[in-house]
């Protein structure tokens, strides 16, 4: 009988012949992997590359350490390949684990960069394409489907180029992305490093000088504009790559003026114009002096109208460039209350090489005299077209009148535009001035000959003239007066839905006090002496935690930070009641996202913030800056509408990021 055992790493029978010596197994060879430097690969190519591990037992398997990510498009396999193919440009590093069939293992720390080789085109090059399919989103283009992109670049000239003009034709609509200046080649951060162009199908031109958005000049340090374009929807494109060496005017197109008023127009040159010559090819009205020293045109607008004529700008050196120039002198008409007026712009408000509000001859300005009436609210009502465009100017002297920067509306047939005391700006604020300007223009026809009606509607029955109901503190005694607007006096005030211990009195005054926390429906019925009633809907908030509801609420002097979660419009709204505040200011900023501020208008709910549009856009920042807002008596909104209302203060953002906002105020 034999005897055998297995023991570690050698096997013994007993039994055997006396002068046999044992069995030796070879040593285990311990597994030795280095830290490894992978070549390079490029987007959108594809690629392997394979990681080396001597010693063990075999077979070897390659395992991607926890929480480690390879760069998008790639894979490991259990055989230590790396394959794929990559989509982002980057630097990248990693950690793997090579383990061996003992369990033995080693960690490998591999660093690689994905590189993005973009097809470089030159002044004068032509290059074609076409897109199968389509679909980005502007701010999310799918920057693996290689299919439908394509990456590419213009390589800055040598010479005096002042401008390089893109000559796109398409049959399908796409996307450029053109990469700002100085950040990594092929960002996947589409909207942070990156401004963009919608192309439409046909020709469309981009133009990039020492005047645009990116500036030319911005990347003289690297040699090259990058791109990318994304299609939108399926078809063949074309880019020609145009450049030109004449100076390169500031600013062509002018504000219109109203007539009768001093023309005063400076065409200069981006960069040194000493020498350089800059001149009309065309004829001008008689009332428009030309000085060709100074590039600079004046006199009294005598006709409205829209005058265009070329600008030659000639470099002493002979250096030469021709641009398009207008210049546009709009009237305005007087029209009454409760009238009918008819309005006949010379052509469609999007006509035209210039389009909309550089060009009087696409709209007319009218004027409402307030003086002496007390309308609660107006309407407007523009029809004739299949397509109509109505607005109103900011009130005061200094808003643009020409242009509708107050409310605007368009719509595919009539278009109704109202100012009450809840609208803003509400219609205090132009009985203040006493005369509200309207833009009335057609978007839906050329047709010279086009006869569009405004229909003026100044309502005069009763309104309560606030924007909302103020905030009521828990058990603080109230005595705040609910002034009027319209209707004959005496005019009073009744209210249902009030909380238990609040009323309204005769003399038109919200009283008592209540500790009803919540907030409260309110509807508030105004009568004036001959019978006319008007009713308006309301909440009462009692607390500011009611008031605030759903938004964080602040304090003068508090530092907040939060965390944009989600990767499209990521929104934070921040919340504060300003009544003993003389000026209250924000601080906001982003190290990771681009920030959008609003602030809401006064009254509007929340919601209506959020998703009606009853806010005023103040100011955006990139990331790694600090965007300063203030609402005080001089800002629009002005700190003074909002009454016992609070302020609510949406912070956008359309990509993950932390954010932090400093409360200010005097």
């Amino acid at each position: 009988m034999h005897l055998c055992w297995v023991f570690l790493s050698f096997v013994g029978c007993s039994g055997g012949p006396a002068d046999r010596d044992p069995v030796q197994q070879p040593a285990v060879i311990p597994i030795e992997a280095t830290d490894q430097q992978l070549p390079d690969a490029f987007v959108g190519a594809e690629y392997e590359a394979s990681l080396v591990a001597s010693g063990g037992t075999p077979p070897l398997e390659w395992v991607l350490d926890q929480d480690a990510q390879l760069p998008a498009g790639l894979q490991l396999r259990s055989d230590g390949r790396i394959q794929g193919t990559p989509s982002e440009a980057g630097d990248t590093g990693f950690s793997v684990f090579a383990v061996d069939a003992t369990g033995q293992g080693d960690r490998v720390v591999v660093t690689m960069s994905v590189v993005l080789r973009p097809t470089v085109l030159g002044c004068g090059d032509v290059m074609s394409g076409s897109f199968p399919g389509g679909g980005s989103g502007v701010f999310s283009p799918d920057l693996a489907d290689f299919d439908n992109l394509e990456w590419l670049a213009v390589a800055l000239p040598g010479d005096l180029t002042q401008r390089i003009e893109l000559v796109w034709n398409n049959t399908g609509s796409n996307i450029l992305y053109i990469e700002r200046a100085n950040e990594p080649l092929g960002s996947p951060l589409i909207e942070d490093d990156y401004l963009f162009r919608t192309l439409d199908t046909g020709e469309f031109r981009v133009e990039l000088d020492a005047g645009t958005t990116p500036s030319l000049s911005g990347y003289e340090g690297q040699g090259q504009i990058p791109m990318l374009l994304a299609s939108l929807a399926p078809g063949d494109w074309t880019l020609q790559v145009e450049c030109t060496d004449g100076p390169v005017l500031e600013r062509v197109r002018q504000f219109p003026v109203q007539l009768g008023d001093e023309i005063e127009v400076d065409y200069d040159v981006w960069g040194p114009d000493e020498g350089v010559r800059i001149f009309s090819l065309d004829p001008l009205p008689e009332w428009m002096i030309w000085d060709e020293t100074t590039g600079q045109v004046s006199g009294t607008a005598a006709v409205a109208g829209g005058w265009e004529f070329t600008i030659a700008a000639e470099a002493a050196d002979g250096r030469y460039r021709e641009e398009l120039a207008l210049l546009s002198v709009y009237d305005v008409t007087d029209i009454g209350c409760d009238s009918v007026t008819p309005v006949a712009p010379a052509e469609s408000y999007y006509a035209g090489e210039q389009q909309a509000w550089w060009d009087a001859r696409g709209f007319e300005v009218l004027r409402l005299p307030l003086a002496g009436i007390t309308p609660s609210a107006v309407t407007l009502s523009l029809t004739g077209s299949e397509g109509t465009y109505v607005g109103f100017s900011l009130p005061g002297p200094d808003s643009l009148k020409f242009y509708a920067s107050g409310a605007r509306a368009q719509s595919d047939g009539t278009t109704e535009l109202v100012v009450t005391p809840r609208t803003y700006p509400a219609v205090g604020h132009f009985l203040d001035d006493e005369e509200l300007y309207i833009i009335a223009a057609s978007t839906g026809s050329t047709d010279a000959s086009l006869e569009l009606s405004l229909d003026v509607l100044c309502d005069a029955a009763p309104r309560l003239d606030m924007a909302g109901l103020p905030v009521i503190e828990e058990l603080e005694s109230v005595d705040w007066a609910l002034p009027t607007l319209g209707g004959v006096d005496p005019v009073t005030v009744t209210a249902t839905g009030l909380p238990p211990g609040l009323s309204v009195s005769a003399a038109g005054r919200l009283e008592g006090a209540t500790a009803a926390l919540g907030r409260h429906p309110v509807t508030v019925t105004t009568t004036d002496s001959v019978g006319a009633s008007g009713s308006e809907p309301y909440i009462l908030s009692v607390g500011i935690d009611a008031a605030c509801e759903d938004a964080t609420q602040v304090d003068c002097g508090d530092q907040l930070t939060g965390s944009f979660a989600a990767p499209v419009g990521s929104t934070a709204v921040l919340c504060i009641l300003p009544d003993t505040i003389a000026a209250l200011g924000f601080e906001v900023s982003s190290e990771q996202t681009t920030v959008y501020v609003d602030v809401g208008h006064p009254g509007a709910a929340l919601d209506d913030v959020l998703n009606a549009g009853e806010a005023t856009w103040i100011s955006w920042g990139e990331p790694g800056s600090t965007q300063g807002v203030s609402v005080n008596p001089w800002s629009w909104p002005n700190l003074t509408d909002y009454p016992g209302l609070p302020v609510f203060l949406p912070i956008r953002a359309y990509d993950e990021g932390e954010w932090t906002a400093n409360v200010v105020c005097e």
